[in-house]
């Protein structure tokens, strides 16, 4: 499939589209999300005939013997026509053909899992139109993967299963690809809303969507929509540490960005200054401050933060000093660096130290 990556030039986005291994070895792919092994339930649903046949075919699945592991789950689908377990093994026979990479073959199946199953079994038409799609991708036919992983975005019935966030992920790479951003924006805020809505979702797809969705209002320069990455969330931390965890992730492509970008970033950052004053952790904000600042070259900025957060850290208590004056110590010191002259920065800290 084709994945991917972001790069900035000058501060606008530059899509570059590359090439990654197609799906990987049982399980490599899905962690939490699906497990393509019989749950017990249903295994104890099967004669002892029908246990040992199918027994065969899913450890060869394990041994990564695709070819043979497919024809086994036909063979167990033909011979057991009534078997409550037939669209586990037609999605098999699909999965063990697509890692065998007979993924035309492999399309065919999941197209009939999804005509039979579609309505009825939502735990297993999700894995075959996902996996549809990832083998349509695998085969450069990206339009097509596009419609198929849109059913997972468009079907509510699919949207309880958590394989729809991987697929809702590939979507939005391959719409970012055709510089159809808002189309990617809505797969990426359906994947937050699922996951807000539920505490029970496996997989780490809610971390992984806030980055995303952070470094791309970031860019665009919509910092009022951060906020709303927490506002929904249950047990979130503190408005000041949500705004913290905004700053490291733009502060790590800040010199990327343009010049009404990085502008736009630096204000929207020091406007929070009372989150942290309501919480006595003013000095955090000021430490911050200072580091744009120097990169922005606003001298006068950082001479106020350095005056707040020096205050804030005299006020501590005497043993808590010291991690406060080495932080402050490293910003002097990127400021130097930067070719400011701060003599009188080094004096206020030496005269708190001694």
């Amino acid at each position: 499939m084709r994945n991917i990556f972001l790069v900035l030039v000058g501060g606008g986005l530059l899509w570059l589209s590359g090439v990654v291994p197609v799906l990987g070895g049982p399980q490599d792919t899905f962690g939490d999300t699906w497990n393509w092994s019989l749950p017990p339930k249903q295994f104890s649903l099967l004669a002892q005939t029908e246990r040992t046949q199918y027994s065969k075919a899913e450890e060869l699945l394990g041994q990564r013997n695709f070819e043979t592991a497919a024809i086994e789950f036909e063979k167990f689908v033909a011979q057991n026509p009534q078997t409550p377990i037939k669209a586990h093994c037609l999605l098999l026979k699909g999965y063990s053909l697509h890692m065998a990479k007979q993924r035309n073959q492999a399309i065919e199946v999941y197209t009939e899992i999804n005509d039979l199953y579609g309505e009825t079994a939502v735990d297993i038409a999700v894995p075959a139109i996902y996996l549809m799609g990832k083998a349509m991708a695998d085969n450069g036919n990206l339009d097509q993967a596009i419609r198929t992983w849109k059913i997972l975005l468009d079907k509510d019935q699919y949207h309880r299963h958590p394989l729809v966030d991987l697929g809702l992920f590939d979507l939005a790479d391959l719409y970012i690809n055709a510089k159809k951003e808002k189309q990617a924006e809505n797969c990426w805020t359906t994947i937050l809303e699922l996951n807000l809505s539920t505490t029970t979702r496996p997989g780490n797809a809610l971390h992984r969507v806030r980055g995303i969705l952070s470094d791309f209002y970031i860019r665009q320069q919509r910092h009022g929509a951060l906020d709303s990455l927490f506002i929904a969330a249950k047990g979130s931390g503190p408005a000041y540490t949500n705004t913290l965890y905004f700053f490291g992730r733009g502060n790590a492509f800040f010199d990327q960005l343009s010049k009404d970008g990085k502008s736009s970033f630096y204000k929207w950052f020091c406007s929070k200054r009372a989150l942290f004053a309501d919480v006595g952790r003013i000095d955090e904000h000021a430490l911050r401050v200072m580091d744009l600042s120097v990169r922005m070259a606003e001298k006068q900025d950082w001479q106020t933060a350095f005056q707040s957060a020096l205050k804030e850290i005299r006020g501590q208590p005497i043993g808590s000093r010291k991690d406060g004056y080495s932080a402050l110590i490293t910003r002097l010191s990127n400021a130097v660096r930067a070719g400011w002259t701060i003599e009188d920065a080094w004096q206020a800290i030496l005269a708190g130290v001694i």
